[in-house]
């Protein structure tokens, strides 16, 4: 009996430890660092490929309200690739509703696509053409010339002799722009994605034969948003390796065909990460041109996405210090704090459920008798048609403890996107 006591005693005490305990995890927390600046607004996410039709499409309206516009990629003059978007065109609309640059896709003269058999005589020509044209048009220093669209699968490739005939080309095509319009800005290598291997190639030829890029460019379109930061810092590791002064970085075309144009929950994940590393940045070409990349209804009128790129386009003052629940995750947030204007607002999005938001560093002007007024809004995915626009999900007055307040935001929608706002009052 006693070793039978003692054996039930014995599972009992397995017991005790094997039994699960109910467990609650802890909310997903990004903090928002008011106290940290990281640099003035760029506004590059604010860019195009084809977003502009004509002079007439899409109206000023749409281009004014968004408050800020970086870059927009369009056709070359007398283009064929497309019925819209040559860059003659649209470029006085551009510029007057505050646009800052127009890309030339050099290739899309062309009208097939993919481009017919390469031919360098007759692209020479033509490019001769354009260069000309470009340095004859009163707006010459706001335009930059992308030579090659995508050559790692037009054209050429990535290795052996592929790269090879991309690099000649690639310099016979510079030194031709620069012999014609000696202030040119010229984009590349423009490969349809980032390839570590290929770059530290092309950039060692390009500084050994003095054609170097004054702006570096690539495409982000194979769900590859997750590892931005992978693909950015490499590039960078390789302009230090070669001796390169930091360059410029366009990544002109940005999103999936499918299932993120158009969607805040998804544009919001780029947005902060293209503006945390102050790069400029163009939504890519899926639709017809005219829509600014689906921030706009297929009859020109505002879908859900415009509202949160307008406002990003509102940000003033710096950019400040804002660390998601993971840095590669789908949940991100990009701020900013205007001194003058006593404001701050967050963008955040790409997550579902619940997030806890730590403010620090709340600075004085953002307070009033030790408390802040913070307001929590949204804009949802209006799937392509018209959206009825942001909502105001809350507004009221915390208290300031060591200059920090957190507060949770509940059910929240991975489709959506969400702005914070800090007042005085």
């Amino acid at each position: 009996m006693k070793k039978q006591s003692l054996l039930i005693i014995a599972t009992l005490a397995v017991s005790l430890f094997t039994i699960p305990m109910t467990s609650f995890a802890a909310n997903p927390q990004m903090t928002v660092d008011l106290g940290t600046s990281t640099g003035a607004p760029l506004h590059g996410a604010n860019g195009f490929l084809y977003g502009l039709k004509d002079d007439a499409t899409p109206a000023d309206s749409m281009l004014t309200g968004l408050n800020s516009l970086d870059m927009t990629g369009q056709m070359a003059p007398g283009g064929l690739q497309h019925a819209g978007g040559d860059a003659f065109v649209v470029a006085d609309k551009w510029f007057r509703t505050g646009g800052k640059f127009v890309q030339i896709y050099m290739q899309d003269i062309y009208k097939e696509w993919p481009y017919p058999t390469r031919n360098m005589t007759d692209y020479l020509a033509k490019v001769t053409t354009m260069a000309n044209q470009v340095k004859s048009n009163p707006n010459r220093s706001k335009f930059l010339y992308v030579p090659f669209n995508e050559p790692d699968w037009i054209w050429y490739g990535t290795s052996g002799t592929n790269l090879t005939n991309f690099k000649n080309d690639w310099k016979t095509v510079y030194q031709k722009i620069r012999s014609i319009d000696a202030t040119a800005k010229i984009v590349g290598p423009n490969f349809e994605h980032y390839n570590s291997t290929a770059f530290r190639d092309f950039f060692t030829f390009a500084k050994a034969n003095n054609v170097l890029p004054d702006y570096t460019s690539w495409h982000e379109l194979d769900d590859t948003v997750s590892t931005w930061y992978t693909s950015y810092n490499d590039y960078r590791q390789i302009e230090s390796d070669l001796g390169l002064s930091p360059l410029p970085i366009t990544i002109n075309e940005y999103g999936k065909q499918t299932g993120e144009l158009g969607i805040p929950g998804k544009l919001i994940q780029y947005m902060a990460r293209f503006e945390n590393s102050k790069v400029h940045a163009g939504l890519a070409y899926w639709q017809p041109e005219g829509r600014l990349d689906e921030l706009l209804t297929p009859t020109y009128q505002k879908a859900g996405a415009w509202y949160m790129y307008q406002w990003y386009g509102g940000f003033t003052g710096n950019t400040i210090k804002v660390t998601p629940p993971s840095q590669n995750g789908a949940m991100q947030g990009v701020g900013f704090y205007d001194s003058g204007r006593k404001l701050s607002a967050t963008i955040f999005g790409g997550g579902s459920g619940s997030l806890d938001l730590k403010l620090t560093g709340i600075p004085a002007a953002l307070q009033t008798d030790g408390k802040t007024t913070i307001e929590v809004w949204g804009i949802d995915n209006s799937n392509g048609a018209t959206s009825s626009g942001t909502y105001r999900l809350s507004r009221a007055a915390y208290s300031v403890v060591n200059n920090a307040v957190t507060l949770t935001v509940n059910d929240l929608n991975a489709s959506s996107a969400y702005q914070i706002v800090m007042l005085p009052q």
